[in-house]
Parts: structure tokens; sequence; C-alpha cells
């Protein structure tokens, strides 16, 4: 894949996550859910944007850099400590409603922390470079969506992982 094709193929996953956050700012039945969503659909506007802009800026000068891209996670994780205590309040109608919205986020954010990562293994060092700050932002918002999965099912489990294990124990 070139360096083109992989900057248009990037702009039309960015679009589809965002979109797919918009869609649950706008469903999610809970304040914080709502916040939450609300800020990872704003980045994901924002990586549409610098998508666009790298891509005339390929085409003009065939440069490309990451230097400048940003995100908002540590926001949204400052938001997501709020999220234990209001959870608690939220009815099972609603977990189930607000788990099918993050299983949904999940899905998108694993399609393209993989795309992601099949650029920094394919493409030459000047695109790897740039995906690789792609996947690095892309595997925090999984990792902020596997957040809100685990602490919303309360299954035993943080961000993927097991927290403890009951036949472990003598």
């Amino acid at each position: 894949m070139t360096i083109e094709t992989a900057l248009e193929t990037a702009l039309v996953y960015e679009k589809k996550v965002r979109d797919v956050y918009l869609e649950a700012a706008k469903k999610s039945g809970d304040e914080t859910g709502m916040r939450i969503f609300s800020i990872l659909a704003e980045e994901e506007a924002g990586h549409v944007a610098y998508l666009e802009y790298k891509i005339k800026q390929w085409n003009g000068e065939k440069s490309l850099s990451s230097d400048d891209l940003k995100t908002a996670i540590k926001k949204a994780f400052a938001s997501s400590k709020e999220e234990r205590k209001l959870q608690k309040a939220l009815s099972e109608d609603m977990r189930k409603d607000e788990l099918a919205l993050l299983e949904k986020a999940r899905d998108v954010e694993l399609e393209t922390s993989e795309f992601y990562q099949r650029m920094v293994e394919e493409l030459p060092p000047k695109g790897q470079a740039f995906f690789k700050r792609f996947l690095e932002i892309e595997e925090g918002h999984l990792n902020l969506v596997q957040y809100q999965i685990d602490n919303l099912t309360k299954s035993g489990f943080w961000m993927g992982f097991q927290e403890f294990d009951m036949e472990a124990i003598d």
C-alpha cells in the first residue's frame, strides 16, 4: 500500500470511529458516558481534520510528520474516575444500552488499531513513524473503552486483565 492510499484509508477509519462516538454520545443515558463519548468524538473529529490536512501536505510536499498530533486520553480517563460512582445508579436496562454502545466503540477501535498496526509493519519508514503515533492514540482509546466495559460489567477484569483468580487461592 502506498502512503497516499494509507492516508485516504485512515481517513475512512477515523470518520467511522468519529460517527460511532457521536451516535453513542447522543444515545447514552448516562451523563458521564455522554461526556466520555463526546470527548472521544471530538478527538476523532480532530483526527479527521488532521488527516485531511496531511493528505494535502503529502500530495504537495511529500512530507509526513505526526509530531503535532495530540490526544485527550488523560482528560477522558480523569472523567472515567467519576464513572465508578455513577454506574451504581444505572438501571439494568441502561447498563445493557451503555454496554452495547461501548462494545460497538471497542469493535471499531480494534478494527482501526489493527489497520494502523498493519501500516506500521508494511509502509516505508516515513509512513511507519506517522502511523505509529495514530496506533498509540487508538490503543489508548481502546483501553479507555475496555476500562468502561470492565467497570460496567463488574467482571473481575480491568482493561482486559483479570484482577483476581479465586481458583488460585488455596
